[in-house]
């Protein structure tokens, strides 16, 4: 069995985003920074929901499958959170913190909680007639709801679906005879080229509240009502799918050197990145963030962040955390989107 080395390039792209974006939380007014933000969205966690949904299965979920989404997703989340609390707790010494519950999780940690929703639900969202299109209602119909405080990240868990049935779909060979063909290459790059493009003339139009989906429609404002919000809202996600798979499309099969190596890596970016950040911005470290050269020193730096996450001496001291053995090994087709393909795709096994 061995690794297909495009999607752990996608998976460290992908990570790398998600740390520069948080890196940038104290930074929102900088425009550089800003236009990354909107330029590269659907690149950081709808590119992971699709990575996700690529390696997931709908097969009923026994007890064997069961316990291995036990091991690979509900156990680093609940070992994390723990870091995260003990972090939080050195910090601040707010004891009153102890007294959250354990489904409000610590920053980062939603993706996880929204991945073992989708996870459960996708044996039976396999069944109906057209699961891609019946998400994608449903993450419009989520706009009206006040669904936020709930718990579980279920708002952005059903915002987010569409991306990762994209993935299933994709793993299945729904879409082979359109993404592989050669004369899509071209196509690919030019859509990723104009959506960077329009993201530099609208920087100014897009705020973050529009793209973190916690807001109901109401409650972003946007001048037209909520009619237009949910437009809105439908464009991105239509716009966003196009872009995960035109990425998709453009990055080779063949390895990148270390790029592709850290990718394989990629829970790790993803999981201990708030770790990392969280002090710093505590600290307003980045104060000093003005210009371009200083925009482009942070970009170095998350680029240079991600890399020393993924990299092989942080793997070994943050294995028990990331991935946990306290209930054995997990059973093939359990893992959360490290996955290992025999052969050429779309089969595809977990590690």
């Amino acid at each position: 069995m061995v690794r297909e080395a495009r999607w752990d390039t996608l998976r460290y792209f992908a990570g790398t985003g998600v740390l520069l974006i948080h890196l940038t939380d104290t930074l929102r007014e900088r425009d550089g920074l800003h236009w990354l933000y909107v330029a590269t969205w659907a690149l950081r966690v709808p590119l992971f929901a699709l990575l996700a949904g690529y390696f997931s299965s709908s097969a009923p979920l026994p007890g064997r499958r069961a316990r291995g989404l036990a091991v690979t997703l509900l156990a680093p989340l609940l070992t994390i959170q723990l870091l995260a609390w003990l972090q939080i707790w050195a910090m601040s010494h707010a004891d009153a913190f102890w007294a959250k519950e354990i489904h409000n999780a610590a920053w980062t940690l939603w993706f996880l909680q929204a991945l073992i929703l989708w996870r459960l639900a996708l044996p039976w969202l396999a069944r109906l007639p057209h699961p891609l299109a019946t998400s994608l209602a449903a993450a419009l119909v989520a706009g009206f709801l006040p669904l936020d405080p709930l718990p579980f990240a279920f708002s952005r868990a059903l915002v987010f679906l569409p991306f990762f049935l994209l993935g299933w779909k994709l793993r299945r060979g729904d879409l082979d005879a359109w993404l592989w063909a050669p004369r899509t290459r071209t196509p690919a790059a030019a859509l990723l080229a104009v959506a960077f493009t329009a993201a530099w003339f609208g920087r100014d139009l897009v705020g973050r509240d529009l793209l973190e989906f916690r807001l109901t429609y109401a409650e972003l404002g946007l001048p037209g009502g909520v009619e237009v919000a949910a437009t809105v809202r439908c464009a991105v996600l239509l716009g966003g799918m196009a872009m995960v798979l035109a990425a998709v499309r453009l990055v080779p099969r063949r390895p990148l050197p270390v790029v592709t190596y850290l990718g394989s890596g990629g829970s790790y970016i993803y999981l201990l990145h708030a770790l990392l950040l969280r002090p710093l911005n505590a600290a307003d470290a980045f104060a000093w963030v003005d210009g371009w050269l200083d925009q482009a020193a942070v970009v170095a730096f998350a680029v240079a962040a991600s890399a020393a996450l993924a990299s092989p001496p942080v793997r070994r001291l943050a294995r028990p955390a990331v991935r946990p053995r306290l209930l054995g090994p997990p059973p093939p087709g359990t893992g959360p989107g490290e996955g290992v393909v025999r052969g050429s795709m779309p089969s595809a096994r977990f590690r």
